[in-house]
């Protein structure tokens, strides 16, 4: 008991963990808010479209997620951590340029993107299935206000403006979809329709996004370097570039690949456990975006036993929070995969969740090796990790796929989730001294 008693009154004089719990907290708590519409948003679609509709929008937000995120040029990733530094140095002014030009050259080639595959869509082949077209067209259009919503959620990260970050979260605008969804203007003959909602929520929020945007005023501030040129970030942004779309491509393409290699209806079974699944993510989500920053902060300020303590205080926390959700959705997983449907089409994917949540349980063990990387100047080691482990998602996808369906996605997905979290403790360890979790 005095253990314990000794271990709370620690934490509680720990003030970088106290400000986690506290910005943790608030997003958690809006978190819980998006996700049980995005949820209510996922029950609707299941129950009224089908494994077909639910697959519609799985495919055209997956690979809207990817091209929004290729649009970035990996300046979302690299904004939460030179943001902080220029706020330390009090150059409020060059936050504003560099979130001005950033944002200009991500809307124009989002824009671009987005004009591609919607002409695209018209001329390319699809033998067999004449929903592809659609499919593309509605992902074209999401792909911009995405990509600005990507950037900006994480600029409002990195000046620690919390709840607004959690409010533009891709699950907030999946339940005003779903408020756009109940209005009675729709047929409900199209598995189209939710995607087409969910395009509309996402314009609403990029727009709301920009124009709430302000950098906190201060009686003092630095003049920026007068050659400050958006190219030199870029460069450094590169690698977060390569390393985020390796990450996405280890997240995204299960869903993708079952969408060419088995059915939209498949795709919307495995999406369903998928989601399921993601619920014990809750606390580690909550805890790493509260985090990124603060690890770019102390590495800045040269406090490697401050980063440590951290680090392992956060890997600690996301451990306990995250494991009881795990057992708590293996327990009843007939229940969980029953509320999608009534005539039982999604109780196939109960091995699948399992799988599934199995690769949770283990990034939680490890904690954010990633992300303490990344903001650690260790881009290029995790752009070589994430390229190596994506590189064997793809093989095995290909692969396990044809034979095994959703389960076959599934494995692939533990597998290279093993991967890279295992390397990325190994670098950890190698570069920075200690682990991400305390044996002690």
């Amino acid at each position: 008991m005095n253990i314990l008693r000794d271990l709370f009154r620690s934490l509680r004089s720990d003030f970088d963990f106290m400000e986690l719990v506290k910005g943790g907290s608030i997003f958690f708590a809006v978190k819980i808010f998006g996700t049980i519409g995005a949820y209510a948003f996922t029950l609707l679609v299941s129950r009224h479209y089908g494994p077909g509709g639910n697959g519609t929008v799985a495919f055209v937000l997956t690979l809207a997620v990817l091209l929004s995120f290729i649009s970035n040029l990996g300046l979302n990733t690299y904004a939460v951590k030179i943001i902080p530094h220029f706020i330390q140095a009090k150059e409020f002014l060059s936050v504003r340029i560099f979130y001005r030009k950033s944002l200009l050259s991500i809307f124009v080639i989002a824009t671009g993107i987005s004009v591609l595959v919607y002409f695209s869509s018209h001329f390319m082949p699809f033998p067999g299935d004449s929903s592809y077209p659609a499919e593309l067209r509605l992902a074209s259009i999401l792909t911009l206000p995405l990509a600005i919503l990507l950037f900006t959620s994480s600029a409002f990260k990195a000046i620690k403006k919390i709840t607004i970050f959690s409010l533009l979260q891709n699950n907030v605008i999946q339940f005003f979809a779903l408020v756009i969804l109940v209005l009675p203007f729709w047929s409900g003959s199209s598995n189209s329709e939710p995607a087409i909602a969910l395009c509309i929520a996402a314009v609403i929020f990029a727009f709301s996004s920009i124009i709430s945007w302000k950098v906190p005023e201060q009686k003092s501030f630095n003049t920026p370097d007068i050659t400050f040129k958006l190219p030199t970030h870029l460069k450094s942004a590169f690698p977060m570039l390569v390393g985020g779309i390796a990450f996405f491509i280890l997240n995204l393409t299960d869903r993708l690949m079952l969408r060419f290699l088995d059915s939209t209806e498949n795709l919307g079974i495995y999406d369903v456990a998928l989601r399921i699944a993601n619920l014990t993510l809750f606390g580690l989500l909550s805890l790493n975006a509260i985090a990124e920053p603060k690890f770019a902060e102390l590495h800045t300020r040269g406090d490697l036993k401050g980063l440590k303590k951290f680090v392992q205080r956060s890997t600690f926390l996301g451990l306990i929070i995250t494991i009881p959700a795990i057992l708590i959705i293996i327990s009843f997983p007939d229940f969980w995969l029953g509320m999608f449907g009534t005539d039982g089409s999604y109780l196939k994917g109960e091995k699948t969740l399992f799988i599934l949540c199995a690769g949770n349980a283990i990034g939680s063990l490890c904690g954010a090796v990633l992300t303490l990387l990344n903001m650690s100047n260790r881009q290029r080691k995790v752009q070589n990790i994430l390229i190596f482990a994506a590189s064997i998602n793809i093989g095995l996808n290909l692969i396990l796929i044809p034979h095994f369906s959703i389960q076959g996605a599934a494995i692939a997905t533990l597998v290279s989730t093993l991967i890279w979290n295992f390397l990325g403790l190994y670098v950890v360890y190698k570069d920075l001294g200690f682990y991400t979790f305390s044996l002690k």
